[in-house]
């Protein structure tokens, strides 16, 4: 539910609206903790260097999605483009890839698990394709590609060897690196010794099209062979993969050249069958001898396997017997020219064991899990088995594709016996592969296990969802089933489930019961049209202390009328979206239905119906349990029980009068609603089936379907969604003639990207939090349109358009060219009503047309006034309490930019010292860009703190904190619009200045703005009497009175001299001024994310050990570093050598910003490296999560407002450094000639 005022920021949560429709596939990864869910899977940080732990996609472009560096694997003989697959990934965040590196102790333990081993010399090739020379403006690729090969190195240092192979990826940018390590070769050795030359070799000279290091050919086994590559092509390093499983070389290069000097450590683990020897080879590798293995059985002869490349002559070495003896013991007549790849053979007198295993006591199969680089034909000669048994033994078995679809992650059985419960996927939330998951009864259909919340449909990837990536049926063979990637494993399908008819339609209506607040559009509650059957008043606030208040004397005045209305059934309506998620009133709701404080809230909600003669009472909490409203502080799981109980108390202290809610018309918000037995609770549930789409979508891929960026122009109450969200709440148990089915009397709005295009596939300008598009001249938001005000532009004419989108049932506008909006008229209504649910509900009745005053009896309804009157003339008698305190207002005004000016003045006497410390020069500086950053200050950060004293010191009763916190918001609100009028290009615009002119030029800006700000006061508008009002209400501003403590006619003064000598404005100067400079000056001031705070020493290659004092900071859990990316990087500092328990390329740290280590709290504002870091994280969140989105420290939004009240410099808009991962900003500093040109560098 919306609320007047707050749909301009709606953006700010709203952006996720419908992402469980739309993009719970496989590979999302909800993150647990209140966060959205995010393209990218768990961390490898978190999720560890087991494969069988890391989250699971069905296609590279799933998980392409990810902008994070990404580590993940793939059945290497299945084609990438080929869907569905089942990649394995974790990402890549802040630069330390796993948990630990292995120390020395556990260095130690692994080379005590070794009981041979030998150093030998080794003729590594390092090879590359494609010799195209780089110019210093392309993007060599080369910054990527180091980055992934270190990624890489870090994951063969933590990954245990355990004598098997070693396959993986790692996407990093455009470039993917491909890594196989055979099972004898130290993955070690290969992070030290190798990755450090190809590092080498590619960050000078760029990565053309590939390049690699690989020991492979010539005879040599794979379980002795390596490769790893570098590339664009992911299909090149697929290729490559394949040989090098095989033994064979990457082939085709360009060029190619030996690396000296190497030497690798070959293993033996000490269970095998052999050990090493000093005997010489012809190949170094084959320095062994056989050690047999004690024969369980008397008939038992020792084996070794065939791996690629053996032939008998050389298995005969191997075994370290003559041909004549291989023969003899393995006297099958075809053996020799018919050797397969995992066969035993035998090095001793006696028969092959027998491989083939049993079932289990219990009757289920023997199992084997899949890996990268399996094939069925391997799979069934190590366990015994025909091809044919193989298949039968999985036609049932969970993830089985056949042999032509083999995935690597898959329990597969091995012999007879009942299927196994098939291998956890971290992220599934549904399904029989979600964590932890019981095994269920033998002959239960796997399928059915851990259904989804509501019924909602669970897909073959273990998510859920309503629309057909969730909800597909599919039915054929095994091969036609594994075809279909998203396939539906229970509740299927997205019928809507009609139940019985409704005995009345019901048609609802919301009354905006602040649109007294708008400048025009206005309404009074008795205008409401007559053919509504239920009209609910939006809204009735509560106080903290669960007591009811209507304290806003337009709204107390509109119930009284609301109250009269004759025909409809008059419901209050508590909650809405601003109340609900806004931090002053969040809690209440939230605390109030918790057991202890229930009977309380219900009891005052329940007497305040029946003390005003009400038919009845809606509940729009937005929403119990939310996982991420706020961010910082998600609901809980037990506050969905919490509600049903609190609405059954509700429900019984109210006879014979309706009880309703409002219910979101989203899976991710209403998955927390124990939906069905609400429903048996209340009369009926609002289901807001509007905004479906809005600006907020723009950046965001998954609330879209088929819009990558999110920004196409759809529409907001498109009908075939509106369908679907009918089709998972009557799933959930809802009976359908409960449900009151929302339409929209405004539309919403997006300025066209390019004239002419208006289709579904086009797209709109802006950003998540600001919409171009043109506002109302009532509503007054981009991006929002009332219908009074569509249907205004439409009887105007000219250039206008309109017709009926048939697909989404809409109606839709283009004027002037680029201004597109969707919207519902009455016909459009009426047709949503033939859905046949219980009703429909109207966002909101004032919304619809222009309508005149109602004759009022102005002596007896309106206090002061004489006569027929305009609404201007309404809004201003209700609002008036007392004369203004004119003169103080003006001077309290004007002490604070007076405050501003002593600031300056002193900025001024210290400019050399402060150039010299934060500059690298005293040159001149882009004038405009930082005039415009210093503009606000007054009536953004430094006004915030300034009149939040001022008034504290007027109003000081300890009791009034929030009048003085509404009085400052007042003050700065008005101030905050006249400010932006200031216009200073004309004095500064494309000039280049010394930091003292532009101090000069701002101080004279301030005073303009001062005058403006007062002008604005006192202009008569309805911004300038609201604020006057409340300013002067209740006698605060004047000397003497109740509220009051002014006694001094100085008063003024001096608190403007306080305000200069305690620094406050200085503050806010600074804060703005130091992060200006490094950016005018060249320094390229980034904060660097480098993941959760694990203590100073969490990342230590990413400022040098010195520079962590003045650049880390743990905010809100994350570990950041402000740093400077001035030059470019030298990339990481590679040494190939000795094995180190360090990574032996060394990230080469990042500068510090000039001055950082003078923000120690003690001057220059008391600002502290930790305030730029946390105001640059603030920016970033309120953007979005991306960097720019035109955020300003706008008062006008009320979040903003008291993020400015509550944390001065640190509210979003006043610090504006980009802000990135550590990874990300290395990797655009090593390419810094190329990556300086994009916007937000070295965070681009």
């Amino acid at each position: 539910m919306v609320r007047g005022h707050s749909i301009s920021i709606l953006g700010t949560l709203l952006g996720i609206l419908l992402i469980p429709a739309t993009a719970f596939r496989s590979g999302l990864n909800v993150v647990s903790g209140g966060e959205f869910p995010t393209p990218c899977p768990r961390t490898c940080f978190d999720a560890g260097p087991d494969h069988t732990g890391w989250d699971v996609y069905a296609s590279l472009a799933e998980l392409r999605q990810c902008q994070q560096s990404v580590v993940f694997d793939f059945a290497i003989y299945n084609p990438p483009t080929v869907n569905p697959q089942h990649i394995r990934a974790c990402s890549v965040w802040g630069g330390q890839l796993f948990n630990e590196a292995p120390s020395p102790i556990q260095v130690s333990r692994r080379a005590a698990n070794i009981s041979n081993k030998t150093t030998v010399p080794s003729d590594v090739e390092l090879a590359w394709w494609g010799d195209s020379p780089v110019s210093d403006s392309e993007d060599s690729g080369a910054a990527n590609a180091a980055s992934g090969l270190r990624n890489a190195g870090q994951y063969l240092r933590a990954a245990s060897k355990q004598g098997k192979k070693t396959i993986f990826l790692v996407s990093a940018g455009k470039s993917v690196v491909g890594v196989y390590v055979g099972q004898r070769i130290s993955n070690v050795d290969v992070a030290d010794r190798l990755i450090p030359h190809l590092v080498g070799h590619i960050l000078p000279r760029g990565l053309q099209d590939a390049a690699a290091v690989q020991l492979c050919g010539a005879g040599r086994a794979a379980e002795e062979t390596l490769g790893i590559m570098a590339s664009t092509d992911i299909t090149k390093v697929q290729s490559a993969l394949q040989n090098w499983t095989s033994g064979s070389c990457a082939q085709e290069q360009t060029g190619s050249s030996t690396l000296e000097g190497v030497e690798l450590d070959i293993l033996q683990p000490r269970t095998s069958a052999f050990r090493f020897s000093n005997s010489s080879e012809n190949s170094p590798m084959r320095r062994y001898n056989p050690r047999p293995r004690q024969i369980s059985k008397r008939d038992q002869c020792t084996t070794i396997t065939v791996v690629q490349g053996d032939l008998c002559g050389t298995l005969a070495a191997k075994c370290g017997i003559s041909d004549a003896d291989f023969l003899k013991w393995n006297p099958k007549p075809d053996l020799c020219p018919n050797l397969v790849i995992d066969q035993e053979v035998c090095c001793s007198p006696g028969d092959l064991p027998n491989r083939r295993k049993q079932q289990n006591s219990d009757g289920s199969c023997a199992t084997y899990d899949t890996v990268p680089d399996d094939n069925c034909s391997g799979i069934s000669i190590r366990h015994g088995l025909t091809l044919d048994e193989l298949e039968r033994f999985n036609e049932n078995t969970w993830g089985w594709n056949g042999c032509e679809g083999l995935w690597p992650g898959v329990r597969i059985c091995v012999s007879e016996g009942d299927r196994p419960l098939p291998l956890p996927v971290p992220n599934a939330v549904c399904g029989p592969q979600m964590p932890d998951s019981e095994p269920p009864e033998k002959g239960k259909d796997l399928a059915l296990m851990n259904p989804c919340p509501l019924n909602t449909c669970c897909n073959i990837w273990g998510q859920c969802g309503t629309t057909a990536d969730y909800c597909t049926e599919a039915t054929g063979t095994r091969q036609e089933l594994a075809k279909v990637q998203n396939r539906c494993i229970s509740n299927c399908g997205n019928k809507i489930i009609m139940g019985e008819k409704p005995s009345n339609f019901i048609k609802l209506g919301y009354f905006e019961a602040f649109n007294l607040e708008r400048e025009c559009l206005n309404m009074d509650a008795s205008q409401v049209p007559s053919d509504y059957t239920h009209v609910h008043f939006a809204f009735v606030d509560l106080t903290p202390d669960y007591e009811v208040n209507i304290g806003d004397p337009l709204v107390k005045f509109q119930f009284e009328q609301f109250k009269n209305i004759p025909s409809a059934k008059r419901i209050a309506a508590f909650g809405g979206w601003a109340f609900s998620t806004e931090p002053a009133s969040y809690k209440i709701l939230r605390l109030g239905t918790e057991p202890e404080n229930a009977e309380k809230l219900a009891s005052n909600i329940a007497r305040f119906i029946i003390d005003n003669g009400l038919d009845g009472v809606d509940i729009d909490w937005e929403y119990p349990g939310g996982p991420d409203l706020p961010e910082d502080d998600p609901g809980k799981a037990s506050e969905g029980g919490y509600y049903l109980d609190f609405l059954k108390l509700l429900k019984q202290k109210l006879p014979g009068k309706s009880v309703s809610i409002a219910a979101p018309a989203s899976y991710w918000y209403l998955r927390q609603f124990p939906l069905k037995k609400i429903s048996e609770v209340v009369d009926y549930i609002v289901y807001m089936t509007y905004d479906l789409h809005g600006q907020w979508d723009h950046g965001n891929k998954w609330s879209t379907p088929g819009c990558p960026i999110g920004n196409c122009l759809r529409s907001h109450v498109n009908k075939t969604e509106t369908l679907n969200t009918l089709s998972m709440i009557t799933k959930a148990g809802v009976p359908s003639s409960k449900i009151i089915v929302g339409v929209s009397s405004y539309g919403r709005s997006f300025h066209m990207a390019a004239a002419g295009c208006t289709g579904v596939d086009c797209t709109y300008t802006g950003s998540r939090i600001v919409s171009d598009a043109r506002p109302g001249r009532c509503t007054g938001t981009g991006g929002y349109l009332a219908n009074a005000e569509i249907n205004e532009i439409l009887k105007r004419g000219g250039n206008v358009k309109s017709w009926i989108d048939e697909e989404s049932d809409s109606n839709v506008m283009v004027y002037d060219e680029v201004e597109w909006v969707a919207w519902m008229d009455e016909d459009t209504k009426t047709r949503r009503k033939q859905i046949h649910f219980g009703g429909t509900c109207d966002w909101a009745v004032d919304l619809q047309n222009f309508v005149e005053p109602p004759s009022y009896n102005t002596a007896e309804d309106i206090p002061g006034a004489a006569g027929p009157i305009d609404w201007t003339g309404i809004k201003l008698n209700l609002y008036r309490t007392g004369a203004p305190a004119c003169d103080l207002e003006r001077r309290t005004v004007r002490s604070a930019y007076d405050s501003y000016k002593t600031i300056g003045q002193d900025v001024q006497r210290r400019s050399h010292e402060f150039m010299t410390i934060f500059s690298p020069k005293e040159e001149s500086l882009g004038a405009l860009s930082m005039v415009l950053d210093l503009l606000t200050i007054p009536v953004a950060g430094g006004g915030a703190m300034i009149f939040k004293n001022i008034f504290g010191s007027i109003v000081a009763d300890d009791v009034l904190t929030d009048v003085a916190k509404d009085m400052t918001n007042a003050m700065i609100s008005v101030g905050f619009s006249a400010a932006k009028s200031t216009d200073p290009a004309s004095r500064v615009a494309g000039q280049e200045m010394a930091f003292n002119s532009i101090i000069d030029s701002t101080i004279e800006l301030w005073e303009i703005q001062a005058a403006s700000v007062l002008k604005k006061l006192f202009s008569g508008d309805d911004d300038s009497i609201r604020a006057l009002t409340e300013l002067t209400k209740d006698g605060r501003l004047t000397p003497g009175s109740r509220n009051g403590t002014v006694k001094d006619s100085d008063v003024s003064s001096k608190i403007a001299e306080e305000f200069a000598q305690e620094e406050i404005g200085k503050r806010a100067f600074y804060a703005v001024a130091i992060p200006t400079v490094w950016n005018e000056t060249g320094q390229f001031p980034a904060v660097l994310d480098a993941g959760d705070c694990r203590g100073e020493n969490a990342i230590p290659d990413i400022v040098s050990k010195d520079g962590s004092n003045y650049s880390y900071s743990c905010y809100d859990r994350r570990a950041y570093f402000l740093v400077s990316a001035p030059g470019t990087s030298e990339g990481w500092r590679c040494t190939p050598g000795e094995v180190k328990t360090i990574d032996p390329c060394d990230t080469q740290p990042f500068r510090l910003p000039r001055g950082i280590n003078q923000l120690d709290g003690t001057k220059w504002g008391t600002v502290t490296h930790h305030d730029i870091i946390a105001g640059a994280v603030e920016t970033y969140k309120k953007a979005g999560n991306r960097n720019g989105g035109n955020v300003e420290p706008n008062p006008n939004d009320k979040e903003t407002f008291d993020a400015l009240y509550d944390r001065d410099i640190r509210a979003p808009g006043i610090i504006k450094i980009p802000v990135c991962p550590a990874e990300q900003g290395h990797r655009n500093w090593v390419n810094g000639a190329v990556a300086k040109k994009e916007k937000f560098y070295p965070c681009n």
